[in-house]
Formats: C-alpha cells, structure tokens, sequence
C-alpha cells in the first residue's frame, strides 16, 4: 500500500494521458450528425414496417375477396342437399323429426331468451 501511495503522489495533478488538440474541435457537429442519421434510420425503418403492413393487408383483403363466393357456393349447395333430403323422407320420419326438434330442451331455453 505504501508503494501504491507513492506511485500517486509522484503524478501528481498532471493528467497522465493526453487528446490531440483537434480531438474536441467539431464535436458538436458530429454529433448532430449522427444524431440526424439515427433519426433517418428509424424513418426509414417506420416506412418499410408500414409498406410491409400495407402489403399484407391488401393480400389479406385480396385472398377474403377471393375466398368469400366459394364459401357462399358451398352454403348454397349445403340448403339444396337438405332440400333433396328432406323430400325424400316419409311422412313418418318428417313426424319423428318434428317430435324430436320439438323436445329440444335447448331449443326451448334459446327461444324463451330471445323472447321478452
């Protein structure tokens, strides 16, 4: 600890390094610089993220548009088969079908809900 002590004093005030004398001349200036090309990055960056965004939102709007008459085909297809079943059923099961759509006991709940 002693030499340690001493290896300080000897140093004294003096800086034991030294800066070039231009070191600090402009350094305002690039830092606002640097400053303004960080700021230019992050626009950059917004505008890419909000193109990206944009794109898939129209391809998700395209690939619905293309999608949506399908399904309504589809849905048309599904009431005609119920149609061709349901006139091909007897009297008997058309009855039974009755009977059994009339004990419904959810039914019964959904439609008393829907009723005030």
């Amino acid at each position: 600890m002693i030499e340690q002590e001493s290896t300080f004093s000897e140093i004294g005030k003096a800086l034991p390094y030294s800066a070039p004398t231009y070191f600090f001349d402009g350094l305002p200036e690039k830092t606002l610089l640097v400053a303004k090309m960080r700021l230019e990055h992050r626009r950059k960056n917004k505008r890419l993220v909000r193109f990206v965004t944009l794109f898939a939102s129209a391809a998700a709007v395209l690939v619905l548009v293309m999608v949506a008459p399908s399904t309504k085909r589809l849905d048309n297809r599904r009431s005609e088969n119920v149609e061709a079943v349901l006139k091909d059923l007897s009297n008997d099961e058309l009855t039974n079908m009755t009977v059994v759509y009339g004990s419904d006991m959810m039914e019964e709940e959904w439609s008393q809900e829907k009723t005030y």
